[in-house]
């Protein structure tokens, strides 16, 4: 009597529409091919994420949404395994850390009961938007509100630094990956598609080697009797890391979000 493999369930936390596509889509195409159970958790509407203030507000979430659809239709195609997307709903660039938000975060955990997570890095961040940075965090003290029985297996963050777990992928999941990640046509023109792919090949030809193989870095979160740990002091490795992001990066500026969300009515 055959016996087949367990499904696991794998919930994906993404701050906006497309970072699930540019920051661990390999990983989720992966946990897709292999029939598990894949949930995207979408923390914002993704009002802002254009120059052009005649759409921002609801038309740019519109837009954002669809492409959004566009994107899990590609993996659908590619693996016959369909993305479950929880829509949160919370602001684009004004994703609060505070009671209500934590809350928010600790039931969908309870609610899901993940076998498995993955968010981005709160403290080791390669990316500093104030949305990915609280998403993170969410996801963090949201561990510390879990009871030990209520805990996921295993919780890995990306956009990180300081990696230290590596995931084993295909090649070929590369086309598959820059694909979905073309769907977000109101994000990455063709250009900067080829421009950043080309990055990436190159980035990963040097990984290759170090990794024995194809594989996305991520950095696994362990956890001690139950509790997550406490993130190490920066050494100066760290600090150096950390200055070249957070400068080269940088953090959004007040007129990146112009004009408010009262403007826009998005709140009342």
């Amino acid at each position: 009597m055959s016996h087949s493999k367990k499904k696991i369930k794998i919930l994906y936390f993404s701050p906006h529409a497309d970072d699930l596509e540019f920051g661990i889509s390999l990983t989720c195409i992966e946990s897709l091919r292999l029939g598990n159970e894949v949930v995207e958790v979408l923390m914002t509407n993704c009002e802002y994420g254009t120059h052009r203030i005649d759409f921002k507000g609801n038309r740019l979430k519109k837009i954002r949404m669809w492409e959004l659809d566009k994107a899990a239709k590609i993996y659908k195609k590619h693996t016959d395994n369909q993305i479950k997307i929880i829509k949160m709903g919370y602001i684009d660039g004004f994703l609060s850390l505070n009671k209500n938000t934590l809350n928010s975060v600790v039931k969908i955990l309870r609610k899901e009961k993940p076998d498995l997570i993955f968010a981005p890095d709160p403290w080791y961040a390669i990316d500093f938007h104030n949305d990915h940075l609280n998403t993170g965090r969410l996801v963090y003290f949201a561990m510390k509100k879990l009871k030990k029985t209520e805990l996921p297996k295993r919780v890995f963050f990306y956009y990180s630094f300081k990696t230290n777990f590596a995931i084993k992928y295909y090649r070929d999941d590369l086309e598959i990956a820059l694909e979905a990640l073309s769907q977000h046509k109101s994000q990455f023109s063709p250009l900067k598609i080829k421009i950043s792919l080309l990055f990436l090949k190159i980035f990963l030809f040097f990984r290759y080697f170090k990794n024995r193989g194809f594989a996305k870095q991520v950095r696994e979160l362990k956890f001690i009797e139950g509790i997550p740990e406490i993130h190490e002091k920066f050494n100066l490795k760290d600090k150096i890391c950390y200055f070249f992001y957070s400068n080269w990066m940088g953090v959004p500026v007040k007129e990146e979000y112009y004009p408010t969300p009262r403007e826009l009515g998005l709140i009342k």
